[in-house]
């Protein structure tokens, strides 16, 4: 189990002089707060924990000052090694989001803004949790707290989810995160993994990634339906050409194809962010031809026959 670590505490000796006993006061200020991690809770049935790795940072940073020519191998020694001993794999681990942070200075003011925010991210995530669980129960989970590198340029809503399996997310976080968009990323990523519990096998395309990223966005927006993004937005004809190489690609398991909805491309005229755009239009036509289905009955319907009953083809 991991340990409590603390954050260092900082006092401060304020000196006063009295006008009728030339007295010295000591008036304390009061101290950076206790890193709470990790921190445990239940829910109905379920068991949540939330691990974040602040201490290991600063422990990189307090290292980095000493050796700054060995940055990579300190933040293995320190951050990654963390990561591996609560699940996460070699493999995993070598994705771009776990790279080695090369600006220092500013991890260092993300880390001290991050750490005065602890208790409002813990109870945001709380939070969202108890709504997600409510609206589908779901196995025990994880989710794993690591502050972005500052060298990331996060989306508007500096915050960015992944779900590595059916009981761990992590979510990157920078310090500028709005607690809005911080829910809504959690129950997105907490639908992704409650999907993993139940779904049958299906080779991996487009149509898949299309619909699993839509059925999360539909659920965060039915728990936070005030919250904004870029994907929620209904049908619009500057959309036909994107709609179009969609439907002629629907069981293409080609990466480049995959990574054109996701990140754009401007050659073909697909905008950023299209898997979940397109997501989103067919669960939201879907949910207008089959309005008594529960959240638990299209969560785990298959891509086929949600795309199907959806009507798209036929609007």
């Amino acid at each position: 189990m991991k340990k409590l670590y603390h954050f260092l505490i900082i006092i401060s000796l304020s000196v006063t002089m009295t006008s009728c006993a030339n007295k010295t006061e000591k008036l304390e200020i009061p101290s950076k707060p206790v890193i709470q991690s990790p921190l445990k809770f239940k829910e109905k049935e379920q068991e949540f924990k939330i691990i974040n790795y602040y201490q290991e940072n600063l422990d990189f940073l307090d290292k980095a000052r000493k050796e700054p020519n060995n940055l990579e191998v300190l933040y293995k020694e320190t951050v990654i090694e963390e990561l591996r001993n609560n699940g996460f794999s070699y493999d995993e681990l070598s994705e771009w989001m776990f790279s080695t942070p090369t600006n220092l200075e500013a991890l260092e003011e993300s880390m001290d803004t991050l750490i005065d925010k602890q208790i409002l991210l813990n109870e945001s995530i709380k939070e969202a949790l108890s709504d997600s669980a409510s609206k589908l129960p779901g196995g025990d989970k994880t989710v794993h707290i690591l502050p972005a590198r500052p060298e990331f340029f996060l989306h508007d809503k500096h915050v960015f989810g992944l779900v590595w399996n059916e009981n761990s997310m992590l979510i990157l976080i920078n310090p500028s995160f709005l607690e809005e968009d911080l829910k809504y990323s959690v129950a997105h990523e907490y639908h992704h993994t409650v999907f993993m519990e139940t779904a049958v096998y299906t080779p991996y395309n487009l149509l898949e990634d299309i619909i699993v990223e839509g059925k999360a966005t539909m659920f965060a927006e039915i728990i936070y339906p005030d919250v904004e993004n870029p994907w929620n937005k209904s049908f619009s004809s500057k959309d036909e050409n994107t709609w179009k190489i969609f439907m002629d690609n629907l069981e293409s398991s080609n990466s480049e194809v995959l990574d054109d909805f996701q990140n754009g491309n401007q050659w073909t005229g697909i905008p950023m962010w299209s898997n979940y755009t397109i997501g989103y239009q067919v669960m939201e036509k879907f949910l207008e031809h089959n309005p008594n289905l529960t959240i638990e009955e299209w969560t785990q319907m298959g891509s086929k026959d949600i795309l199907e009953k959806s009507k798209v083809k036929d609007d």
